[in-house]
């Protein structure tokens, strides 16, 4: 006996609960500072909380192309950013992040740091995650 593929989705789709289907997850917004602290071509790093509630530094550059936001934390060894021009410089051993794509400049870092969804709102900066 032949069952279609549509037969086959139909009949699992009526017996699984809905619980096992993936959940959507909203978008969480996060108020990061005023628009006027972050400068035209420079980056910044603020103390606070990311979009899931944890504790760390976020790092925002601000260019004619728009607004950049990272986690300033550095791949390598967990140490925090500083703002470098409109780039994010490592102090521990001197990695070098990009400030509009996260990627390592230089230094031993392997990894880019994580990129944050960024909007300007009201003269407000947010991050999601």
């Amino acid at each position: 006996v032949m069952i279609s593929r549509r037969k086959v989705l139909a009949i699992f789709s009526s017996v699984l609960p809905l619980s096992l289907l993936p959940k959507s997850k909203a978008a969480t917004k996060t108020l990061l500072c005023s628009s006027k602290d972050v400068p035209m071509n420079k980056s910044v790093v603020f103390q606070g909380e990311d979009p899931s509630g944890n504790q760390t530094e976020v790092g925002i550059t601000r260019t004619k192309k728009g607004l950049f936001a990272f986690n300033a934390i550095c791949t390598h060894a967990g140490c925090g950013t500083q703002p470098q021009g409109r780039n994010f410089f490592c102090q521990c051993h001197s990695s070098l992040f990009d400030g509009t794509s996260g990627k390592r400049l230089k230094g031993p870092a392997q990894r880019p740091l994580m990129k944050y969804k960024v909007v300007e709102e009201k003269g407000n900066i947010y991050i999601f995650n």
